[in-house]
């Protein structure tokens, strides 16, 4: 045999071993997609032992192969799967979700950054508490409670933590304060109105009585703040 046909038989053994090769990656790539469509998600109410304690994991979302009837988690549902526990073990404290700490912050028409700000924590605080990837002490659950209770305290808060984001808060919780006026000034109506006085009057004293009470309210978180910090001073 000839350097020539040398040559081409390996050539034609190199081609022949990537021939081969392809063809085992496109087989293995084929038992993959065979398992993703035998697989299906399936979402049940799970439990779970956590540091020894069980959990309920509510609506906990995962695939099953009816192939190799194997159970396991796309990457997606690798992190809801851990929100759902990190819940789980709140409500097992008797702690706020994630979900829950969302729903107060909007309320209050905070940024994430702005409620950090407000409570003192750490950059990024706020957006692992949401996400479920931390859990927040029983400490800082009760603020947030006591805000949700009353935008007032978080008004008393930050000028006692920072008196800089003040200005901010105030013009953040302006829409609600304007809804407990309304509310305030038509308890007020109602009770003067059963007085059987003249409608104009009942008009200004109402509108006297509101402000009054709302001014009363800033005087009182000022001095309260005034206290607070002399304490700690």
């Amino acid at each position: 045999m000839d350097a020539y046909l040398i040559s081409l038989v390996i050539a034609g053994a190199g081609v022949l071993g990537v021939v081969v090769w392809v063809l085992a990656k496109l087989g293995k790539g084929l038992v993959k997609l065979a398992e993703a469509l035998a697989a299906a998600a399936v979402v049940l109410d799970r439990e779970a032992t956590i540091s020894g304690r069980v959990l309920q994991l509510v609506g906990d979302r995962f695939m099953h192969c009816d192939t190799c009837s194997d159970d396991y988690y796309t990457d997606d549902q690798a992190r809801e799967a851990a929100r759902r526990v990190t819940d789980a073990r709140r409500r097992d404290e008797g702690l706020l979700i994630g979900e829950d700490i969302q729903r107060i912050r909007r309320s209050l028409f905070l940024s994430q950054s702005q409620l950090e700000n407000a409570l003192g924590v750490s950059h990024k605080t706020i957006v692992r508490w949401e996400l479920g990837t931390a859990v927040q002490s029983k400490a800082l659950d009760d603020v947030l409670r006591l805000i949700a209770h009353d935008p007032d305290n978080l008004r008393l808060l930050v000028r006692v933590r920072h008196a800089a984001l003040t200005p901010v808060v105030e013009q953040k919780l302006s829409p609600q304060d304007d809804i407990r006026a309304g509310e305030l000034k038509q308890a007020v109506y109602a009770g003067l109105e059963r007085a059987n006085l003249d409608l104009p009057l009942v008009d200004e004293i109402t509108r006297s009585v509101v402000d009054a009470i709302m001014e009363h309210k800033r005087e009182r978180i000022e001095r309260s703040a005034t206290n607070t910090r002399a304490i700690a001073g």
